[in-house]
């Protein structure tokens, strides 16, 4: 039997309020995807990322619109080849066609491996320091939050900004 992650959810979520008193200690948040993005080092690895990203859209588009014009001859020549000269000009299309989706997939697949390697290799770094910060300021847990699933939070419980510092601090960007 599989239980929902709405019904585990919801349990979590009464405990925590039923045990709110019994959890007095230091608490603290992270927006760990705005820390990363926010981040000297980040904001280099991802301007690479962009550049690389750009020059390689650029060739992508460049395969798609040969495929384009070699659908557009087709459309064209339809009605004034003969039929062994349409197929010849069909299948290239085909063919081309092919080479687009091709590329496209690839240039995907590159750029979601590239984009995950980067930002582990920028969470690994990010997890130490908000680990040592914690244990510097005495927090008893921190969490890492998405803007989006939270109603209120009181900015003192919100450290991003302490741990975009002490990550620039402690990892300076060197190119």
């Amino acid at each position: 039997m599989r239980i929902s992650r709405k019904v585990i959810g919801g349990v979590v979520a009464s405990l925590l309020l039923a045990a709110g008193p019994a959890l007095a200690g230091k608490v603290g948040f992270v927006e760990v995807e705005r820390a990363v993005t926010t981040v000297k080092e980040g904001q280099r690895a991802l301007k690479k990322l962009e550049g690389w990203a750009r020059s390689e859209r650029h060739e992508v588009t460049r395969i798609q619109l040969e495929a384009q014009k070699a659908m557009d001859r087709v459309k064209k020549e339809a009605s004034v080849v003969d039929e062994a000269t349409l197929k010849k000009l069909r299948d290239q299309a085909i063919e081309a066609q092919r080479r687009a989706q091709d590329a496209t997939r690839n240039f995907n697949r590159d750029l979601e491996e590239r984009q995950t390697k980067v930002m582990a290799e920028l969470a690994q770094k990010m997890k130490k320091v908000v680990e040592e910060y914690a244990r510097a300021n005495d927090f008893d847990v921190v969490f890492v939050f998405k803007p989006a699933t939270v109603i209120y939070m009181k900015d003192s419980i919100d450290l991003t900004d302490a741990i975009i510092r002490e990550y620039d601090r402690r990892f300076p960007d060197t190119p």
